[in-house]
């Protein structure tokens, strides 16, 4: 009898036990606040960010207070609840860093997105704990684009001259969002940063709908017609126009190696 009822207290218990959830990040989101702590003193930032991660990719891209244009761009994975991002490239101003960097996140996930936690990072002003809150933007909708994709060739084209850029830039796609960061040398040789993020809308296999929510070069708010042509299903071409000059880019789907 006493194996009986102890039996039967295991399989209570395992019923009534809380299923741990698989966390999954897949998704676009907007950040709502920023703190950096030093240990004595939070601080406060005051930025404009969004965020997305893909199956395995991430990108963020923004524009502080002071102005200053920045992204990063790099893959992830989730081991017993905890964020791995390895960054691959990190562009700020005139700043660029291309040596991968780990960061180890510890994030709190909630009905409306989740909280994210990078500790001791060292930076030039000792090291501070980033704290950051983000709300999910995501529109519940997929497409052939979701991805990482880096750009292969970017060109513009105004009247009858073409300029060719040399330039390190990525694209994301997730979920009715997109965030693209790019950087390149100026004349004199000056790292530029240049940023943008916003929803965009499939109208068919060849067009989309992208509207901005932030830019480096574009109004909030301002809607492109972008036209799209699949070389093949890991590479694609795009054409827009901004008034007299049209940008043709040519994207490669990113892959993460193991």
């Amino acid at each position: 009898m006493k194996k009986l009822n102890f039996a039967f207290l295991l399989l209570v218990a395992s019923c009534s036990a809380p299923e741990k959830k698989e966390m999954v990040l897949q998704g676009a989101y907007k950040r709502l606040s920023e703190i950096l702590s030093d240990g004595k003193k939070d601080s406060v930032m005051q930025a404009t960010q969004n965020k997305i991660y893909t199956v395995d990719h991430l990108i963020f891209a923004g524009i502080g207070s002071d102005f200053v244009n920045y992204f990063g761009f790099g893959e992830y994975s989730i081991d017993n609840g905890k964020v791995k991002e390895r960054i691959l490239l990190l562009s700020v101003d005139s700043v660029v860093n291309s040596t991968p960097t780990t960061y180890m996140l510890e994030i709190t996930q909630s009905d409306k997105g989740f909280k994210q936690v990078i500790r001791d990072i060292q930076t030039a002003s000792g090291v501070l704990t980033f704290t950051e809150e983000y709300e999910s933007a995501s529109l519940g909708k997929s497409s052939k684009l979701d991805g990482a994709w880096r750009g292969i060739k970017v060109q513009s084209v105004k009247n009858a001259d073409t300029t060719i850029f040399a330039i390190s830039q990525y694209k994301v796609y997730e979920s009715g969002n997109f965030i693209y960061g790019h950087t390149y040398a100026d004349s004199v040789g000056r790292n530029i940063t240049g940023i943008g993020y916003g929803t965009f809308e499939v109208i068919n296999d060849s067009t989309i709908n992208e509207t901005v929510t932030l830019s480096t070069y574009d109004k909030p708010g301002e809607t492109f017609l972008v036209n799209v042509e699949w070389i093949d299903d890991s590479h694609y071409r795009q054409t827009v126009s901004h008034g007299d000059v049209t940008f043709v880019e040519e994207y490669e789907r990113i892959v993460k190696k193991d």
